[in-house]
């Protein structure tokens, strides 16, 4: 099922290319065409990236441009890549982003050598093929780093400091949804999504993930709501690490078992939450939920 997805979107990116081309006028001016650089390398878990192209010279129109890929290092089309078009077409005003788009399939927690394709551009109309007529793409393997290991779903059980007994609920630990984000949070930070319910469903809370000392450290989280009211004052709620008696703490660290599916917070290191603030002063007002004993095990 998700291999036919991939299938439709290329057809429809096709389907856009091929609209696009009617009525369009091509550059007749000076201009090249080529890959920024040679060699470029993105994590398997990227999903959809563009190897970007730039273009020298002046444009009094568009200029088309076809490109093949060619699968290096055990790299399998379909498997570990999809190619959505083999297409682009440069506007005359630069208007936008020109990159060889390619969607990087990751294969899970297998571990692999990295692979690798070869884009070279094959044809330009309206235009020449400059230097860096072809980029070597390295798709690197993640799956050996324990960062990349604990990604994942898992089931958040807990002791219910305001309830009494126990409670579970859902959390995903991700590296985030664009290739940006990936590449800013990779191998310092998770976005954990999904809490208590308190708030409502895809709460989002800070896990950061402390490489040299292999441990991981719940910290304050970015607001949940904002707006809230609660009676005596107008707030927002964060996901934040508590002290033993429920005040606003720093952080709760945590490790992970050998096999990279059972991560135990510090019982005794503090408490986890959801905290109330001031919306106008920022300060921590008190607990809507606090919970100890904090552990979660990633959903097999």
């Amino acid at each position: 099922m998700k291999q036919l997805k991939y299938w439709a979107m290329a057809a429809l990116m096709v389907g856009f290319a091929a609209c696009s081309d009617d009525d369009v006028t091509m550059n007749s001016a000076s201009a090249t065409v080529e890959f920024e650089s040679m060699a470029v390398t993105y994590n398997e878990n990227y999903g959809i990236v563009q190897v970007p192209l730039q273009v020298t010279g002046e444009l009094n129109g568009s200029v088309q441009v076809n490109f093949s890929v060619e699968p290096l290092q055990g790299a399998v089309e379909n498997e570990h890549y999809v190619v959505t078009t083999n297409t682009i077409t440069i506007p005359s005003s630069l208007e936008g982003t020109f990159a060889c788009e390619l969607h990087l399939l990751d294969d899970g927690i297998t571990e692999n050598d990295d692979r690798a394709v070869r884009i070279t551009l094959e044809s330009v109309e309206g235009a020449t093929i400059g230097t860096n007529a072809s980029c070597l793409v390295t798709i690197a393997d993640v799956d050996k780093i324990p960062y990349y290991k604990l990604l994942g779903d898992y089931v958040l059980t807990a002791e219910d400091l305001v309830n009494g007994g126990e409670v579970s609920f859902n959390v995903t630990l991700s590296d985030g949804t664009t290739a940006e984000d990936k590449k800013a949070n990779a191998e310092s930070r998770y976005v954990a999504i999904g809490f208590d319910g308190s708030i409502g469903a895809g709460e989002t809370w800070m896990i950061e993930y402390n490489k040299s000392a292999e441990t991981l450290s719940i910290v304050p989280g970015d607001p949940v709501a904002t707006g809230l009211n609660f009676g005596s004052f107008i707030g927002y709620a964060a996901v934040v690490p508590m002290d033993m008696s429920g005040g606003l703490g720093s952080y709760l660290n945590g490790t992970w078992n050998e096999t990279y599916d059972t991560i135990t917070f510090d019982p005794a290191g503090g408490l986890v939450g959801m905290g109330a603030f001031d919306q106008s002063s920022d300060l921590y007002m008190g607990y809507m939920s606090v919970y100890g004993n904090v552990v979660m095990n990633k959903v097999q």
